[in-house]
């Protein structure tokens, strides 16, 4: 093993001692590291399992370092859903099963192959947040995340400045293969009001959260969630930098649907007064920046 190129196994071991690793020693280490978590620990680790021989067959190291960071905050154990040490032959590899956090950026082509992927493997079954920012999306990449067959415990999806078709918005609503999803970001995703239209009144997914911010929302996408009964779970709800109007108060006000939300961010939008939605004591709106 060639120790220069790592970066981040030196703050625990010298260039000498990574030359003579042993399997005793580099356990040593991983518990470590197991003991001090940070973004640099959790880069060392990968370092350290990356080059450790035969990890793709040492199912009972892995397992015991999953157990080792069930303590670790889940937004440490995190890496690029298109980087070479998480795929061997075209498929994920074993040690994608320490990640809880999958980002994918920049991808203009091949999204839909990265997130099929990612979703069909039983490597990904422990995955809790994925973040897909600056791709195009493609049919199949919606259809990868909707149709996945080892995505039980993602429990937040984000999208951002990622154009989303309503075609798409119904088909996550309708997904039956997220059920732990309770955290939905579609952020500056080119959403105007025929995507919330576009979500059937029964849906699969009960959402706590939904950010629709930096969209192109209107009166009648306001009235759709109003009226929506899937809506009735959420807890927060963003409309940020849309083209919402005074009247969109006063719709949200009276739905029955949102008696549930405790936070409502309606800033950078034409609206001076909050209306009726301040008198709910019980939920925090927000108006401006």
């Amino acid at each position: 093993m060639d120790p220069f190129p790592f970066r981040y196994l030196r703050d625990f071991r010298s260039i000498e001692a990574l030359t003579r690793l042993d399997e005793r020693a580099r356990l040593e280490i991983r518990n470590e590291i197991a003991a001090a978590p940070s973004e640099r620990a959790w880069s060392a680790l990968m370092e350290l399992l990356c080059e450790w021989p035969g990890i793709d067959n040492a199912d009972k190291i892995l397992r015991e370092t999953d157990e080792s960071l069930a303590d670790w905050d889940p937004q440490l154990r995190r890496a690029p859903a298109d980087w070479r040490r998480l795929n061997r032959d075209g498929e994920l590899a074993p040690i994608a099963s320490l990640l809880r956090v999958c980002t994918l950026r920049r991808h203009e082509t091949g999204t839909g192959i990265i997130l099929r992927r990612l979703a069909d493997s039983p490597y990904a079954e422990r995955l809790e947040r994925l973040e897909i920012h600056e791709c195009s999306m493609e049919t199949t990449g919606v259809r990868a995340i909707v149709d996945a067959e080892h995505l039980p415990a993602l429990n937040a999806l984000e999208f951002a400045h990622t154009v989303l078709s309503a075609e798409d918005v119904a088909a996550l609503f309708l997904s039956t293969a997220l059920p732990a999803l309770r955290h939905l970001r579609m952020h500056n995703a080119s959403l105007g009001d025929d995507a919330i239209e576009a979500i059937p009144d029964e849906t699969a997914l009960k959402l706590d959260s939904l950010d629709l911010s930096r969209n192109v929302l209107r009166g009648e996408g306001v009235a759709a969630i109003s009226a929506a009964p899937w809506a009735q779970s959420l807890r927060a709800l963003s409309l940020r930098r849309n083209l919402l109007e005074p009247g969109a108060c006063e719709t949200l006000a009276g739905s029955p649907n949102l008696r549930a939300l405790e936070w409502l961010d309606l800033s950078a939008n034409r609206i001076d007064d909050p209306g009726t939605l301040a008198q709910r004591a019980a939920l925090r709106v927000i108006i401006s920046d």
